[in-house]
């Protein structure tokens, strides 16, 4: 074997043997031939699991550094973590071990980040999904970030301007509210709320559709109300009155009902007035007459005490056929719709040329619902009807002196004439008593 260049290889066998391999060359570079040799070489039990434990820990190690490079970074540190426990006083795995578990914290938060991102995403809050994406690039950059951030980016601004919209709707919406217009103000948040969903819109929506329900209930309740009202069953309508209000309050409805208690009261009061003067014309036998003052009791109010005088006394005693039997209006006594009813009879009356009936019932309107315009027009029948009366007394006491007159009583005629003219003025009676002066 030369000195000057020799190569010896010794291979590892089993443990517990060792082989040593020579191959020797000249100067030349000649091989001079080959030699080997087998040791054999006794190791403790310990050192042998140690060694086999050690090899196992670099197989594991190299095997995740390469899962690592490929991207499976958590099948990786795993792998890792049993290398640096098979091998814990193997530095370089311990430190490497130490490196990747910081990379790997980087890429868990960054992979959380993306993961949280996702949610939001699906949760319409693209602003609050754009920052994580953005802070998961800067803790751990894939080559899709860039592209991803973009497209979080679009819709931040597309969900922005549908915010913006939604708004708009929203504030007509709320205009429509305050003006109590409820029908229109549910449609403009029902349009809001399709864009962005908002839990305060769909609560108010949901106070809206409730309050349209109580304004039909009380629509309905104030509108069986009249309909008992114009029966004339004023307890029946003020029980629904009150149920309208309690369900929409209303001031002009409640005024209306305190309206309608003091009718009610006023009719009771009446009733039982009539009542008494009928016990009293009952002790002093005038049963016809105590009759007619228990009926128009009952015709003003219904009680049980007129019901049964009216039993006792038709027994016996009849009402004339042509007896007239007051009613609350002619008490002053009733409603705006009793006053209403009244005037529409006027009205018939008076397009008939009866205008005293008319001025009557006028009158009896006047007293129920008293207003401005219906006294000023109640005044003017008032002095139609007496210019009427006075052009009918004047041309009655005319009649009679052109009767004298063409008898040949001048003297009589002249003063009747005259008279005439005291009651109502007439320029021909006038003048034909100046031109019988001139005689």
């Amino acid at each position: 074997m030369s000195q000057d260049k020799d190569d010896i290889f010794i291979r590892r066998g089993s443990v517990g043997e060792s082989e040593i391999y020579v191959t020797a060359f000249n100067a030349s570079g000649v091989r001079l031939g080959i030699g080997e040799s087998r040791v054999n070489i006794t190791l403790p039990v310990s050192t042998y699991e140690e060694s086999a434990s050690e090899r196992e820990a670099w197989q594991s190690w190299q095997r995740a550094n390469v899962l690592w490079e490929n991207g499976n970074y958590t099948e990786a540190v795993t792998l890792a973590q049993r290398a640096s426990t098979l091998s814990p006083r193997d530095l370089e795995i311990s430190e490497g071990l130490r490196a990747m578990n910081t990379n790997y914290a980087r890429y868990t938060k960054a992979q959380k980040l993306r993961q949280d991102a996702e949610t939001l995403d699906t949760e319409r809050r693209y602003d609050d999904a754009l920052k994580n994406l953005r802070a998961a690039q800067v803790i751990w950059p894939v080559d899709d970030g860039a592209e991803i951030i973009e497209e979080a980016e679009r819709k931040v601004n597309e969900y922005r301007m549908l915010v913006q919209e939604a708004n708009w709707l929203r504030d007509t919406a709320s205009a429509y509210d305050n003006e109590n217009m409820y029908e229109d103000a549910l449609e403009y948040y029902a349009k809001s709320i399709a864009l962005v969903s908002s839990d305060a819109i769909a609560d108010r929506m949901e106070r809206i559709r409730n309050r349209l329900t109580l304004i039909a209930d009380a629509d309905r309740y104030a509108g069986e109300g009249n309909s008992y009202e114009r029966e004339g069953k004023l307890q029946d309508a003020l029980n629904h009155y009150t149920a309208s209000i309690m369900s929409n309050p209303d001031a002009g409805l409640r005024q209306h009902i305190e309206e309608l208690q003091s009718v009610i009261s006023r009719r009771e009061r009446q009733a039982n007035a009539l009542n008494r003067e009928g016990q009293d014309l009952m002790r002093r036998n005038s049963n016809q007459e105590a009759l007619k003052r228990y009926t128009e009791s009952m015709r003003v109010w219904e009680n049980d005490t007129a019901a049964q005088r009216i039993k006792q006394l038709s027994r016996n005693t009849r009402l004339a056929p042509d007896t007239v039997i007051r009613g609350p209006e002619d008490f002053g006594i009733g409603t705006r719709i009793d006053a209403q009813r009244i005037i529409k009879e006027a009205d018939e009356l008076y397009t008939k040329g009866d205008i005293d009936g008319a001025a009557a019932l006028y009158r009896k309107a006047q007293a129920i619902a008293p207003s401005n315009e219906m006294r000023a027009w109640v005044s003017k029948l008032d002095r139609i009807l007496k210019e009427r009366d006075a052009v009918n007394a004047a041309n009655k006491l005319i009649s009679d002196a052109n009767a004298l007159y063409k008898a040949g009583k001048t003297r009589e005629a002249i003063e009747l004439y005259r008279q005439s003219l005291n009651v109502h003025k007439n320029a021909e009676i006038e003048a034909f008593i100046r031109k019988q002066g001139t005689k």
